[in-house]
C-alpha cells in the first residue's frame, strides 16, 4: 500500500490541515515556524506502538483537540496484494473484495493516544445471521418474561435474574446499528456460543456443579420437560424454545 493523504486536526501549528501526497515528488515549502517539521513528527507519533497520549505542548493552543477526537490521520491507498492478504482472513463479508470495494485503508491516532483503523469504502458484516440470531433471541426473551421473570424478587437468589440479564446483554451485542466492535464484544458473543456442559459452566463461573445443576433443572421443569431415560432434555428445551 502507499500512502496517499495525511490530515491534522488541532496538532502544533496544523489547525485544520491536510494534503494528498501521493506524487513522484513531495515537497513543503514555507517560511520558518510554518509547521514544516511538525508534519513529520505527527507522522511519527501516529506511526508508534501502543497507546500514547498527545503530549499537552503538541496540542494546538487555539483549537485543541478533544480527548477522543483523531488528531492525525494517515490514508493508504491499497493494491492487490493488501486485498488479496484481507480475502485470506475469510471474512463473512457483504460484498466481493475489489478495487472497487476495498481502495483505501486509514490510520489515526486520538488526543487520548488510541488507534483507530478503517476502511474505505466500508464493507460490512454479512448481517443476514445477526438478523436470524436477535430473532430468536426475541423469542427466548418472551419465553422467560412469561416463565421466569415473575419468579424474580429484589433478593433474587435462583440465577434467573442473571440469564435474563445475559440475554439482554446479547441482544444489545449483536445490534448491528453499533459499529464499535471491541475484544469485550466479541468475547461475550463468544462466550455465549459455545454450549457447554454444566460442568464446564460451573468451572467458568467459579460456582459448583450442583447448583448450575438445580438452576438448569428448573429451567426444565417450567419448560415442561419430565426426566425420561430416552430423551436429552436440553435438546427437548431448544426444540421448545424453536417452537416458541
Amino acid at each position: 500500500m502507499k500512502l496517499s493523504r495525511i490530515e491534522f486536526h488541532g496538532y502544533r501549528r496544523l489547525r485544520d490541515t491536510s494534503c494528498n501526497v501521493d506524487g513522484k515528488v513531495i515537497a513543503f515549502i514555507g517560511p520558518n515556524e510554518a509547521g514544516k517539521s511538525s508534519v513529520l513528527t505527527g507522522l511519527e507519533w501516529l506511526t508508534q506502538a501502543g497507546d500514547i497520549p498527545l503530549p499537552d505542548k503538541d496540542a494546538n493552543r487555539y483549537s485543541p483537540p478533544g480527548d477522543n477526537d483523531a488528531v492525525v490521520r494517515a490514508r493508504y491507498r491499497l493494491e492487490e496484494e493488501d486485498r488479496e492478504a484481507v480475502r485470506a482472513l475469510g471474512l463473512d463479508l457483504d460484498a466481493d473484495i475489489s478495487d472497487k470495494t476495498l481502495t483505501f485503508l486509514s490510520f489515526s491516532r486520538t488526543r487520548s493516544g488510541q488507534l483507530r483503523k478503517g476502511i474505505d469504502p466500508t464493507i460490512l458484516r454479512n448481517s443476514k445471521p445477526f438478523r436470524v440470531v436477535s430473532k430468536s433471541l426475541e423469542s427466548l426473551r418472551a419465553i422467560l418474561d412469561a416463565t421466569v421473570q415473575p419468579l424474580l424478587t429484589d433478593g433474587d437468589e435462583t440465577g434467573f435474574g442473571a440469564l435474563v440479564d445475559d440475554v439482554e446483554q446479547l441482544q444489545t451485542d449483536l445490534d448491528l446499528e453499533n459499529n464499535e466492535w471491541p475484544i469485550e464484544r466479541l468475547n461475550r458473543i463468544e462466550a455465549s456460543t459455545k454450549g457447554l456442559s454444566n460442568a464446564a459452566v460451573a468451572a467458568d463461573l467459579h460456582l459448583a456443579v450442583k447448583t448450575v445443576e438445580a438452576h438448569v433443572t428448573a429451567i426444565f421443569t417450567k419448560l415442561g420437560l419430565i426426566p425420561a431415560d430416552r430423551e436429552h432434555r436440553r435438546v427437548l428445551a431448544v426444540l421448545t424454545f424453536l417452537r416458541a
